[in-house]
């Protein structure tokens, strides 16, 4: 009877993990219907790459100041479905607004609104998903959240290609039609079921932070570093682009440019859940450093793609395939990883306010990655971007083994312990 009762409440907290997916899902859809074509609906209001990444940059910034406070809160209240739902629901409103705007400035405005939506859902949905499992399977657990999320931006991305480029649609009539699938994420929400008896931490969000454990700060440390040189995948996409002009192609550069970002999310989707299984088996630090590796070769293929100019259509095509190849990979190793090794190093009461502490740390510093690559792009070259964003992620590297040789990884296990 108590074995039956075991496997009920692990079912339902199974379930509350697909439900969310399912919430992720929707949501994806309707942002990847939207911001793969946001730097060029831009452009069509005057701005330019710098506003492309001050945009970026500052609204998820902004955003990631809320997440240290929303994941505090929900862990003060003990409620993080409601957190949640809010969040999403400013997303919503917000996505309308972008659709609307006529002056690129409205979007600097409504975009940074629609990440504060994000940041107040981030850090208490990823609690949530840790609640719901255990430190034993989490890699797989936030695996298949993020699968079933970047599945959403593959739909998405697809729509907008079909939606812009087989029926003509403008750039406002689409962001309007991607206003309902977000619309309709809120109802499967409504399912979830939050813990019972997981008592809230009392502490003062000062003192919550200082009694995270050093081994987490230190990962969290590495993992802003490594954020100063990720720069918004809206760079890869018009790099793809800007390689793509002057050859002869049935589609335009801009076309090629949203069907390979098509095909990352493809990739990334694919591998989500195999490397979270795998960070499962062998630690989540070996993937996460891989994953850092991995980041530094896409930026050096995209940099070596612009260097090489109009060398011929096919040596192009191969070198972006081959990039976005890269860094779909990359997210796959990154985004569920970095979450569950978060959530692992965090005491139970604390995992709202480590997630936020996490995901604000990392978010602030998109600020000068998005800034720089703008910069770098306009006044010397678009592949001096990628370059930066290269050599940032392989100091980060260095910070990452620095930290795993002063704190050792309990949730890793070790040849010894395998073998015996």
């Amino acid at each position: 009877m108590e074995n039956d009762m075991k496997t009920q409440k692990r079912n339902t907290f199974s379930r509350n993990i697909i439900l969310l997916g399912i919430v992720s899902f929707l949501t994806d859809v309707s942002s990847e219907m939207m911001m793969p074509l946001l730097p060029f609906f831009l452009a069509t209001m005057g701005g330019g790459v710098f506003a492309v990444g001050l945009i970026s940059g500052v609204g998820d910034a902004v955003a990631s100041l809320l997440k240290v406070f929303s994941g505090h809160w929900s862990d003060r209240s003990g409620r993080k479905k409601d957190f949640v739902l809010g969040g999403y629901g400013i997303s919503v409103i917000s996505k309308i607004g972008i659709a609307l705007s006529s002056l690129w400035w409205q979007i600097g405005i409504f975009y940074p609104v629609e990440r504060i939506g994000k940041g107040i859902r981030t850090a208490p949905r990823d609690a949530l998903i840790a609640d719901s499992c255990d430190a034993t399977d989490s890699g797989k657990w936030f695996g298949v959240h993020r699968a079933m999320d970047t599945a959403g931006a593959i739909a998405g991305s697809a729509l907008a290609f079909v939606f812009l480029w087989i029926f003509g649609f403008s750039y406002r009539t689409i962001f309007l039609i991607a206003v309902l699938p977000a619309a309709a994420s809120l109802l499967p929400l409504l399912l979830v079921k939050e813990r019972r008896g997981c008592k809230g931490s009392r502490l003062k969000l000062s003192l919550g932070i200082k009694s995270l454990p050093g081994s987490l700060l230190g990962f969290i440390a590495a993992a802003t570093v490594f954020s100063i040189g990720n720069f918004s995948y809206m760079f890869f996409i018009l790099a793809a682009r800007e390689a793509l002009f002057g050859f002869e192609f049935p589609l335009s550069p801009t076309a090629l440019a949203i069907l390979l970002y098509v095909f990352f999310n493809m990739v990334y989707s694919a591998l989500a859940i195999p490397f979270g299984k795998l960070s499962d088996r062998l630690g989540k630090k070996r993937v996460i450093g891989a994953g850092y590796a991995t980041f530094v070769i896409s930026c050096g293929l995209f940099a070596a793609t612009l260097i090489a100019g109009s060398a011929s259509l096919a040596v192009t095509m191969t070198l972006l395939c081959v990039g976005f190849t890269a860094y779909g990979a990359f997210y796959a190793m990154m985004e569920g990883n970095q979450r569950a090794l978060a959530a692992d190093l965090a005491p139970k009461e604390l995992r709202g306010t480590a997630l936020g502490t996490f995901h604000t740390a990392i978010g602030i510093a998109t600020i000068p990655a998005g800034l720089a690559a703008g910069l770098l792009w306009d006044n010397v070259a678009p592949q001096a971007a990628f370059i930066y964003g290269a050599l940032t992620a392989l100091t980060a590297l260095a910070v990452f083994f620095a930290v795993n040789a002063k704190y050792r990884d309990k949730t890793q296990k070790t040849v010894r312990i395998i073998i015996s």
